[in-house]
C-alpha cells in the first residue's frame, strides 16, 4: 500500500519528481540533512523542506528526528527498496538517452579531489576543444561519489574500485613534495632538513580527509597534527603561501607559485595511483566517452608537469 502511495505521489506531481526520490534515499543513507545536502549539492533547508513535502504528500512519517541524526521509521524502511528501484530505473533511462541521441551537447559531471579538480579546471579549454555543445561540471569530492546513483558521470579516484560494474582507466598520478613560502624557508633553516618534522609548523588536511595518501604520509612523520588544518586543498595552498608553515602539495601546483620553494624531493610514489572511473552503463554514451578520451589525452600531454623529474631543492 505504501509503495502505491509513492507511485501515486510521483504521478500526481506536475513533473516527475525523481529528485525527491534521490533526496529520500540520500537522507536515508547518510542519516543527516547536512551530509545529504553536501552530497546532493543542495542547501540543508532545501533538503529538509523536500523531506517534509514528501511526507505530507504521502501522509506518512518517514524519518524519526533524533539528536544524532535522521533514522528511518517502519514506513520509511518499507519504502526504501521501492524508492531504490525507481531511482535505478530513472538512472538507466537517463544514461541510455545520450547514446540514443548520439549528441555531444549536454553536461558531463566530473567528481575529483581538490587538487585534481583544480587541474581539470585549469585545463577546461583543452578538455572541451573540438567538442561543441559540451558542458562540464567539476566538483570536489574527497569521499567517493556514488556513480550508480548518478552523483557524477565519471570520477577521478586514488584507489581502484572493486565494483565490477565500473569501468576504469589508469592515469598519470601527480607527484607530491614539501613546499614552503620563500620567507618561511629563509627564516627556518631546518625546513630543508629532516628536522623539519619537529621544528616547523605544518599546514594539512583536517580529520575528515585523514584517509588521503598524503595526509597519512605526513601523519606518520609528525608527533601531532598539523598546526593549521584545512578541509579544502586550496586553503592548504593559501596557508603555505601566506607563510604559516610547510605543507605537502602536488608539484604541478607548487612549481606554478613563484613565492614557493620546494624543500624535498618528490615523495615516494610506489603506492600512488590515479584512476578514471565510469559506470558501465555510461561508458558508450558519446559525450561521456568523448570526455573520457579527452581527459586521458590531457594527462598524457601533461605527464612531465604532473610527474616532474627530480630537481635540486
Amino acid at each position: 500500500m505504501k509503495a502505491l502511495r509513492l507511485y501515486s505521489f510521483l504521478n500526481r506531481s506536475r513533473r516527475m519528481q525523481w529528485n525527491d526520490v534521490r533526496i529520500f534515499l540520500t537522507v536515508a543513507e547518510t542519516g543527516s540533512l547536512s551530509a545529504a545536502a553536501r552530497r546532493l549539492k543542495l542547501s540543508q533547508p532545501t533538503v529538509g523542506r523536500r523531506i517534509q513535502s514528501i511526507e505530507h504528500a504521502l501522509g506518512l512519517h518517514l524519518f524519526d528526528r533524533r539528536p544524532d541524526g535522521f533514522a528511518l521509521t517502519a514506513a520509511g524502511s518499507e519504502l526504501l527498496p521501492v524508492a531504490g528501484d525507481m531511482a535505478r530505473a530513472a538512472d538507466t533511462i537517463e544514461r541510455q538517452r545520450p547514446a540514443m541521441e548520439g549528441s555531444l551537447a549536454g553536461v558531463v559531471r566530473i567528481a575529483a579531489g581538490g587538487w585534481m579538480s583544480r587541474f581539470l579546471s585549469q585545463h577546461a579549454l583543452e578538455l572541451t576543444a573540438g567538442l561543441p555543445g559540451l558542458e562540464l561540471e567539476i566538483f570536489n569530492a574527497y569521499q567517493f561519489a556514488n556513480l550508480a546513483r548518478r552523483e557524477a558521470d565519471l570520477a577521478l579516484r586514488n584507489q581502484r574500485p572493486q565494483d565490477g560494474k565500473l569501468a576504469v582507466r589508469r592515469l598519470q598520478h601527480p607527484l607530491y613534495a614539501i613546499y614552503g613560502s620563500r620567507r618561511y624557508v629563509q627564516d627556518n633553516p631546518k625546513a630543508r632538513t629532516e628536522a623539519r618534522f619537529r621544528a616547523c609548523r605544518w599546514v594539512g588536511f583536517d580529520e575528515t580527509s585523514a584517509h588521503l595518501p598524503t595526509a597519512r604520509w605526513l601523519a606518520g612523520r609528525l608527533s601531532g597534527e598539523p598546526t593549521l588544518r584545512c578541509t579544502q586543498s586550496i586553503n592548504i595552498l593559501d596557508g603555505i603561501k601566506g607563510g604559516f608553515g610547510l605543507g605537502v602539495i602536488p608539484c604541478f601546483v607548487g612549481e606554478q607559485e613563484a613565492d614557493l620553494i620546494r624543500v624535498s624531493a618528490p615523495l615516494p610514489d610506489d603506492r600512488s595511483e590515479l584512476w578514471m572511473v565510469i559506470h558501465e552503463d555510461l561508458r558508450r554514451a558519446p559525450r561521456v566517452r568523448a570526455v573520457v578520451d579527452s581527459i586521458a589525452a590531457l594527462f598524457e600531454r601533461h605527464r612531465r608537469v604532473l610527474a616532474p623529474a627530480g630537481r635540486r631543492v
